[in-house]
This record gives structure tokens, C-alpha cells and sequence, in this order.
């Protein structure tokens, strides 16, 4: 009997061990007194301060700065404070509004435009993902970090609070964001041949780079077609026989995003191949009276290896 309760004794141990940093952050996340620049706020600020505290960003700031930026913790994003808070003291009484062009505020109010307010993020977050952030279609929309990222954290993790939720909750909470405002999209989704997101697989930023990338689509590889092998190697070759429309752009023939026809394609059957193959002679022509293209696979049912194929004798890819 002594063995199973040493080994239980072990597991609460190690399960208080990892609760410790959740339990003291849901206190005040910091090792004895308070830092100077926090109290400083959390005079007034409280609620945010103790919300603050439990985050990465607060964990960091607050008990491990690396740097005298972060060791500023409040100010290291919202500027100095000190005409701020003389502003708010002199209008305690009178509770006249406070002017919000003495701090760099995040909220809906703030006067500042979307620039001014990611260049706090951009201070820390210039890594490879965001160096494309300039001149990017969303820094061009005018969209700001906290449009979509939530700059106070109930939770130690990335979370997004200011999403809505609609979609299953298998659903990445990414996903949701993204088609908060790409309403064209959700369509797609919740069409029968799909990626799956419906799942939570995969979700929008497997594909896209919010944060920019080198191509109009944010796609995080350089084309189409080498963000589709990233998945599907086996359609990138090399082939003996290769099919043009394949080689140069898979959303030729398929629409990522969703489609009501099997295997995402953008048409039914062989009505996607007549789009640039038409019946002319083929023996499965209406007039014929054999097997009309337009039934089970169509084309396929003989064009098998319609990505390509590497049998010498596979040039109409028929094996």
C-alpha cells in the first residue's frame, strides 16, 4: 500500500507545481512588492492591472523584464503617464472627461489613428511573421494589432475576446475572427466539399499570413500551388506527362475556401474540363450514344492522373 500512496503523494505534488504560476498570477502575479511603475497605475487602474498581471505579457513586464522597455510594464506600451495622471487629478473632482491625448489609449475613444497605436506592438513584434506588416492589404484597410488581438488577456494563452462566437465550437477561434469581416467566405465553410475548418484541422493562418507576406493573397508560401504541396506533396511531381493548368495554379481548378462539388473543384465533373477541352470527336460525346461525360467521375472515369503522370505512356493521363 505505501508504493500507490508515495506515487499519489508525487502526482499532487507536481499538480500543485504546475497550478503554483495560475494561482499566484489570479492573486497579484508578482513576487513581493509591487513595482513602482505599476502601482503607479493600478491607483486608478486596478480591474485592468489585476487582469493585466496574469498574462504573458504581464508575467514578463512584471516579474522579467528583459529590457528598460518592458520594465516600464504600463508605460512601456501607453507612453509616460505623468501629465496623464495630473490630468486625471486635477478633473477628479469636477469629473470632467480626461484627455486622451496625454496617453496612448487603445480603446474605441482613443484619438490616435491605427498606425500610432501598432507602433507600441511594433516596439517588441518585428519578427519574421510581421516583417511584411508594412504595406500589407490589412496595414492598407487601416486595421490595427488590437482589431484583432486583445491586448489585456483574461487567460495566459492567445485568446481573442472581442470575437463573437457563431460558428461550432469545434472552430478555430482564428478562423472565426478571420471571417468576421471576410463574410464571403463562411459560405465556403459551410459548403459540403470543404477545408477542414469546420473540424478545427486547420484554420485560416495554416494557409495566410494576416501579418503580410510577399504575394496580394497573404498566402505564407510564395504561390498558390506551393502552399497546396505543403499538404499535398504528391500532386507537386516532377511529372513525365504534366497537366499546364495543374502546374500553373491549383485554384484553376479548385476553390480552397469551399465548393458544393466533390474534391473543391470550382465546376461538376466534366463540365470543369470542358471549360477549355471541348467535345469535338471524343468518343464519349453525346452523338456517339456511349457514356455521357457528365456521369459518375466524367473525364476522369479514364483521366485518372489528371495532376500529371510519370508512365511513358500516360500522356493523355489515362494511367
Amino acid at each position: 500500500m505505501g508504493l500507490p500512496i508515495r506515487r499519489w503523494g508525487v502526482g499532487v505534488a507536481v499538480l500543485c507545481l504546475f497550478l503554483l504560476p495560475f494561482a499566484v498570477g489570479g492573486r497579484d502575479a508578482w513576487a513581493g512588492e509591487a513595482p513602482a511603475a505599476l502601482q503607479k497605475c493600478a491607483k486608478c487602474h486596478k480591474d485592468y492591472v489585476s487582469k493585466f498581471a496574469p498574462t504573458k505579457h504581464g508575467k514578463i513586464f512584471i516579474n522579467n523584464p528583459r529590457n528598460e522597455l518592458e520594465a516600464q510594464i504600463c508605460q512601456a506600451c501607453h507612453g509616460n503617464g505623468d501629465r496623464h495622471i495630473e490630468d486625471a487629478r486635477a478633473k477628479a473632482d469636477s469629473g470632467a472627461p480626461i484627455d486622451l491625448n496625454l496617453i496612448r489609449a487603445f480603446t474605441e475613444h482613443s484619438p490616435l489613428n491605427s498606425q500610432q497605436k501598432n507602433e507600441a506592438c511594433l516596439q517588441c513584434h518585428q519578427d519574421q511573421r510581421r516583417a511584411l506588416w508594412q504595406g500589407s492589404g490589412h496595414e492598407k484597410e487601416g486595421l490595427a494589432c488590437i482589431t484583432c488581438h486583445q491586448h489585456i488577456q483574461i487567460l495566459p494563452v492567445k485568446i481573442y475576446e472581442n470575437v463573437t462566437r457563431t460558428l461550432p465550437d469545434e472552430v478555430d477561434i482564428r478562423t472565426e475572427l478571420c471571417v468576421s469581416c471576410h463574410q464571403e467566405r463562411l459560405a465556403g465553410l459551410n459548403s459540403s466539399s470543404h477545408m477542414p475548418l469546420r473540424e478545427g484541422k486547420m484554420n485560416c493562418a495554416s494557409c495566410h499570413n494576416p501579418h503580410g507576406a510577399h504575394n496580394k493573397n497573404l498566402l505564407k508560401a510564395d504561390s498558390v500551388n506551393q502552399t497546396c504541396y505543403e499538404c499535398h506533396a504528391e500532386k507537386r511531381g516532377p511529372f513525365l506527362w504534366e497537366h499546364a493548368p495543374a502546374r500553373e495554379n491549383c485554384a484553376n481548378c479548385h476553390d480552397p475556401h469551399g465548393t458544393t462539388t466533390s474534391g473543391l473543384t470550382s465546376a461538376k465533373g466534366s463540365f470543369l474540363c470542358l471549360q477549355c477541352h471541348g467535345y469535338g470527336g471524343h468518343v464519349n460525346a453525346p452523338r456517339y450514344n456511349r457514356a455521357s461525360a457528365s456521369l459518375g467521375q466524367g473525364c476522369i472515369n479514364c483521366h485518372s492522373r489528371i495532376h500529371g503522370s510519370n508512365h511513358p505512356s500516360g500522356a493523355k493521363f489515362t494511367r
